[in-house]
């Protein structure tokens, strides 16, 4: 019986577009997988149609081979058993059957971050933006946008070409701002290089900053994209990229596009009125370094503005309120803190402008009163002196220009340990010392005074504050001479020790000189000495100079105490401090602290006008006055002395000396001091 229906086969796809016109949609929509295929073909429907086929071109086809069989040697072998000389049982059993195909080696995926999670809307909208002609981040496929989200990946797909041009002119045009920036500075004239890297101005803030920047970590990024086999980029790839170009662009870009050029410009003025500037090349770099940040503020800030608010995770918002309503989400994402930033300076008043010219000429009067020649032995000086003298009677003040040899009277105070030793009593290190060891004592009391350095400019400036020197004082001694110094003072003394001859030796007059320039560099910067070698050691002081320091701090002290002078206890106003006539108090009691309860009867502390803060002062201003003479003075006995005459030597030998009695009568003295001058008071 025939059946009742005939089964035709399946007619094939009709075969309606040219040749190429399929492959070129499918590079328009990207890579379909078979499952992305389906949902397509599920959703949009309609009939299949496919290309019709190429003509053949005969001419192009490969002519037949022509094969020429080897005939195999008379030796009963075939030809076939050239080919398989061994297990032609095993080859033959193999060969008939299919060989099984190696398992694909598992694909390795890059990981990547995750994008913050953001509200539809809001993802839309940023959607939007990326696919605007202005941006041209993603592809905009017009009205089948619709078929993005049936695409693996498809909302997250970033344009190849915005990787491979865009993001590498931003890496090139950065660059080369920074190489810009950086050749201003260094063909600048040195004082105007001094200015760039010292001073707060705005625009000398700006060249350090970029100067500063690198592109290492943009660079490394890009590279993962250049080496990466697949054309398709998401966004979260993006993310350190895009995380490296904002931690050097955000740092400056709150100056503004057009502060930015004026700063440029008045930078390029500025050198200009040097006599020997090119200004011919200022002109040329001024102009390369506008155009070049031109690019940065408008395309790399502004352009990659959508990609960083998306990976930021903020609401939508507009250009460029984003960069001031997001801020701190912008600098969390990027790592920085608002103190990393260079912000604009708010306009001032007429009242503060003048208040600041005021600052800025007392700050000048203070300067020129600092760095005046100090030549002679004032009387402050002279006090000073008398001072030391009654606080450490005996201990040879009075006669510091014979440089008495301070070792027995405050190694039992102070402990100032084996280096202190070593030194001569000749050396003017030694005096210089005891100085600095007296002050730090004497400063253990002012971190209980409220110094308001914002009532009085001399007692702050651009490079240190009262406040400031006092906390680092101690440095001097700890780690300038106990550590630097002392390294070579003593190698110096314990290889003469054992090698009389060392001095006169290549490492020994290495020694020598190191001693020599770290005296000049680190406490006395008038000392002059015949250099042994040619070689110089680095000046690796990382702390303000001491000479300098002392010098700022006297004229500081020296207005407090005239004004302490000028008012009358305990009403009178000191402007720079806020109580000047409470108690002094000492954290811990020191030996100045214990001379001082005696000399200011601070067991009274009812009513008490000697033992105060403003007292203190004085003692200090006058003690500070001595080390300045000291150090700061040409005159001064300190650049009198020999300076061969490092280390303690031996009367009967000249070899090292390792042991010097110490006195122990120290507070004897000063009760008896003070029991004499009572006496002559009362007398009186």
């Amino acid at each position: 019986m025939e059946d009742d229906y005939e089964f035709k086969p399946k007619a094939p796809p009709k075969a309606v577009f040219e040749p190429g016109t399929l492959e070129q949609t499918r590079k328009n929509i990207g890579v379909l997988d078979p499952e992305e295929a389906a949902k397509m073909t599920k959703v949009l429907g309609g009939e299949i149609f496919v290309e019709k086929s190429v003509p053949i071109d005969y001419s192009k086809l490969p002519k037949k081979a022509i094969t020429h069989r080897s005939h195999a040697r008379a030796t009963g072998q075939t030809s076939s058993s050239y080919s398989a000389p061994s297990n032609s049982s095993s080859s033959s059993s193999t060969s008939s059957k299919p060989k099984e195909a190696a398992p694909a080696a598992p694909k390795k995926t890059k990981k990547v971050a995750d994008l913050p999670v953001i509200s539809s809307k809001d993802n839309q909208m940023m959607d939007k933006l990326m696919m605007s002609s202005e941006y041209n981040i993603k592809k905009n496929y017009g009205f089948l946008n619709f078929i993005r989200p049936l695409l693996k990946d498809g909302t997250e797909k970033v344009i190849p070409e915005f990787v491979q041009i865009n993001c590498k002119n931003h890496i090139d045009h950065i660059q080369n701002f920074i190489t810009v920036v950086k050749t201003i500075i260094q063909n600048s004239p040195d004082t105007y290089k001094a200015k760039i890297s010292n001073e707060t101005d705005p625009k000398f803030r700006f060249l350090r900053k970029v100067a500063a920047w690198n592109t290492r970590d943009i660079k490394l990024a890009y590279v993962e994209f250049e080496n990466a086999a697949k054309t398709t980029i998401l966004v979260s790839e993006l993310v350190p990229f895009v995380k490296a170009i904002y931690k050097q662009v955000i740092t400056v870009y709150y100056l503004g596009d057009a502060t930015i050029t004026q700063i440029i410009k008045d930078i390029f003025n500025d050198i200009t009125k040097y006599p020997k500037a090119n200004k011919e090349k200022f002109q040329m770099l001024s102009r390369e370094a506008i155009s070049e940040w031109v690019y940065i503020h408008g395309q790399c800030s502004a352009g990659l503005y959508p990609l960083l608010m998306r990976m930021c995770g903020t609401p939508f918002c507009t250009y460029p309120r984003f960069f001031t309503q997001e801020i701190n989400s912008i600098l969390n994402f990027v790592g920085l803190k608002k103190f990393d930033l260079i912000l604009p300076e708010k306009k001032k008043t007429p009242e503060e402008i003048a208040a600041e010219k005021k600052k800025i000429e007392d700050e000048r009067k203070a300067k020129e009163a600092a760095e005046r020649p100090v030549e002679e032995k004032t009387e402050m000086v002279k006090t000073g002196l008398r001072l030391l003298d009654q606080l450490f009677p005996k201990a040879g003040f009075l006669d510091i220009e014979n440089f008495p040899d301070l070792y027995p009277y405050f190694e039992p105070l102070y402990e100032l340990g084996e280096p202190f030793l070593y030194l001569s009593p000749s050396n003017p290190m030694q005096i210089t010392i005891v100085l600095i060891k007296i002050l730090e004592d004497f400063f253990t009391a002012c971190h209980n005074i409220k110094f308001n350095v914002e009532a009085n400019p001399l007692l702050a400036d651009k490079r240190d504050s009262i406040p400031n020197a006092i906390n680092e004082w101690p440095v001097y001694r700890e780690d300038n001479f106990n550590k630097k110094y002392s390294e070579d003072l003593k190698v110096l003394v314990n290889q003469t020790y054992t090698q009389p001859n060392f001095p006169n030796s290549q490492l020994g007059k290495k020694a020598i000189t190191n001693i020599y320039w770290q005296t000049k560099y680190l406490f006395l910067p008038n000392f002059t000495f015949e250099q042994l070698l040619l070689e110089r050691p680095v000046n690796d002081n990382k702390y303000t100079l001491l000479s300098t320091r002392v010098a700022y701090m006297l004229s500081g002290f020296s207005d407090l105490s005239r004004q302490v002078g000028l008012v009358d206890p305990p009403t009178g106003n000191v402007n720079g401090m806020d109580n000047p006539w409470e108690c002094y108090h000492f954290d811990i009691e020191t030996p100045i602290s214990k001379r001082l309860d005696v000399l200011l009867n601070a067991k009274q502390r009812t009513n008490n006008v000697t033992a105060t803060n403003a007292n203190l002062i004085k003692y200090i201003t006058c003690v500070i006055a001595v080390l300045n003479w000291w150090i700061n003075a040409k005159s001064s006995p300190a650049y009198k002395a020999d300076p061969r005459k490092i280390y303690r030597v031996s009367e009967t030998d000249g070899s090292p000396l390792f042991s010097v009695p110490k006195l122990d009568s120290q507070d004897k003295l000063f009760a008896e001091a003070v029991k004499e001058a009572y006496q002559k008071k009362a007398k009186k």
